[in-house]
């Protein structure tokens, strides 16, 4: 059946909607990125995003937020 429990689904959603946020919301502050994806804690949301994706937020925005702006230019 499913190969999750509803707490580690909900997590996945919210770290997807972090990373939208993080690429869109370059001015966002990493911790409010986290508060507005459902995240109670700083913590909680590093440990989760580095589980899922294997780097910290800031990292991710970095790489991101620097490969999308050589795209522009």
């Amino acid at each position: 059946h499913y190969k999750s429990n509803f707490p580690s689904l909900l997590n996945k959603y919210r770290i997807s909607h972090a990373k939208s946020l993080l690429i869109s919301e370059p001015d966002m502050n990493v911790t409010e990125v986290g508060k507005n994806s459902g995240f109670g804690s700083r913590s909680a949301f590093y440990s989760e995003f580095k589980k899922q994706t294997g780097s910290h937020p800031n990292a991710f925005k970095k790489m991101n937020v620097n490969s999308k702006s050589k795209d522009i230019s």
